[in-house]
């Protein structure tokens, strides 16, 4: 999901939809991703 051309924003985001989403903590969205 970390590739090296996506922002500190973008991250962000996708963490905050994912945990909304999905109703989990961070660290499960980014083993998801």
């Amino acid at each position: 999901m970390l590739r090296p051309g996506l922002g500190y924003e973008a991250v962000n985001t996708f963490i905050t939809v994912c945990e909304k989403a999905l109703g989990t903590a961070p660290t499960q969205c980014f083993a998801l991703g």
